[in-house]
């Protein structure tokens, strides 16, 4: 038999609201960055010439679309399900709208790209927080027991995978001209704090996600896990002589093939419980 909640406040119709917003933007983004790849400087809100971190960050809006749509179209969704997700989304709205501001002068703030780019983050992360204070204060009630837990190991290390890609997102956020030079292919200052915000927001989920441990509770970061990390082999295949093969290159590799395998193990644990 399935399982069944107990009766809790499901999401608000604001949080709806965000979510089929959100799911909008990122398929956009996507489309202008995985497909019109080489044409940033045309359809994206900054030009980026390396076309593997075009296709990174087209990966990275794209991998969300299978959260944004379940969260988005699922009944008898409640908030337990997302707040590991709308705090990621706090701190990569943030963090995104302060790498704008900071190398503002490389935007195309003379086209429609650039400023819809900015308003959208400038209120990214006001919206996040403004409807995760809210959803805290509506649910009520003792913290549910898990319904999938995690395994020792498996908790062990989501912890650990966390804790790294927060850590070097943090660095390459701080630094990207020194941390930068750690990642298997050539960034600018722009586009290696546009790869640390999504390291940042990945490493706040994840950790928020095994802090939990219940795997039910993060199925739709489990599903983005698994997509985020084929989509990114994907354009690892596109353009392979971008990569360089050194220890950077490697653990970058065993990074995506981590994400992918713990994506759908978790997924796949998450359904099995609700059977």
């Amino acid at each position: 038999m399935a399982y069944q909640p107990p009766s809790r406040p499901g999401l608000a119709p604001a949080v709806q609201a965000v979510l089929a917003t959100s799911l909008v933007l990122v398929l956009l983004a996507g489309v202008q960055l995985f497909i019109l790849t080489d044409q940033t400087d045309r359809y994206f809100a900054w030009t980026i010439a390396s076309p593997l971190t075009a296709a990174f960050l087209g990966a990275a809006y794209w991998g969300t679309i299978p959260a944004f749509l379940a969260l988005w179209t699922q009944r008898g969704l409640r908030w337990q399900n997302a707040r590991h997700g709308a705090a990621g989304v706090v701190v990569f709205g943030g963090f995104t709208l302060l790498a704008t501001l900071v190398h503002v002068d490389k935007f195309h703030m003379d086209s429609v790209t650039g400023w819809v780019w900015l308003a959208v983050y400038l209120v990214v992360p006001v919206a996040g927080l403004v409807v995760a204070i809210s959803q805290n204060r509506a649910q009520k009630g003792q913290p549910e027991s898990p319904v999938a837990p995690m395994a020792g190991w498996a908790r062990a290390a989501s912890i650990v995978f966390g804790v790294v890609v927060l850590a070097f997102g943090a660095g390459l956020f701080a630094f990207p001209d020194g941390a930068g030079a750690a990642w298997p292919w050539g960034l600018t200052p722009l586009t290696a704090r546009a790869i640390a915000v999504w390291l940042l927001g990945l490493g706040t989920v994840q950790s928020l996600a095994a802090q939990d441990g219940d795997w039910n509770n993060a199925q739709f970061l489990t599903a983005t896990m698994f997509v985020l990390g084929f989509l990114q082999f994907a354009a690892l295949a596109r353009y392979p002589a971008e990569m360089t093969w050194g220890p950077g290159g490697w653990a970058y590799v065993a990074g995506l093939v981590f994400m992918t395998f713990m994506g759908a193990y978790g997924f796949a644990a998450a359904r099995r419980a609700n059977r």
